[in-house]
């Protein structure tokens, strides 16, 4: 996978974004209500981490253009284990370091402290990999025909945007302490 430096600010926007849309608008559906006031778009940049290195592990993991049922099952669990660490590594720190806790996984089966379970491991495999062999072709036929200094633009423009929503959420709670 040929991840070009424009393509992976935009990556990481767009799914930081799309992150923050699935927390607010599916997990209501689940009956499991995100509490995305705390950090909004700033605690969703785990999406945009996420998909950036799913996408950089693949080019280690699975062979360019390989699509047979071995790589989609093996992507599958690369996604599955990169999107869990995530999800414990972030939860844990904004509980620990922040008294925060954005989700809690306590009531669902398989769970690890509430931090990640495997209902909703297995659910970020199926999403990543709908996102890495629907949407990402989609996002790249549209991104290569974009004019690569705009693009830029709307990438610094958005990623200002989460960088200042992060920092005067930090403030906030660190004014609270």
């Amino acid at each position: 996978i040929e991840l070009k430096k424009y393509y992976i600010t935009g990556y990481f926007t767009i799914f930081a974004v799309l992150g923050y849309l699935y927390e607010v608008r599916l997990f209501p559906i689940y009956g499991q209500p995100m509490k995305t006031g705390a950090f909004s778009l700033g605690h969703t940049c785990r999406f945009g981490f996420a998909i950036i290195i799913i996408l950089l592990s693949f080019s280690i993991f699975i062979p360019k253009n390989e699509h047979d049922f071995k790589s989609t099952l093996k992507a599958g669990l690369v996604m599955g284990m990169i999107t869990t660490i995530i999800e414990l590594v972030v939860g844990f720190i904004l509980d620990k370091f922040f008294n925060m806790r954005l989700w809690d996984y306590s009531n669902w089966s398989f769970n690890f402290m509430g931090y990640i379970s495997l209902n909703h491991s297995i659910r970020f495999a199926v999403f990543g990999m709908v996102i890495y062999y629907f949407i990402k072709p989609f996002l790249d036929k549209r991104i290569k025909n974009f004019d690569q200094l705009k693009l830029r633009k709307i990438n610094i423009i958005i990623l200002s945007i989460m960088l200042f929503d992060f920092i005067v959420k930090i403030t906030n709670i660190s004014l609270s302490w």
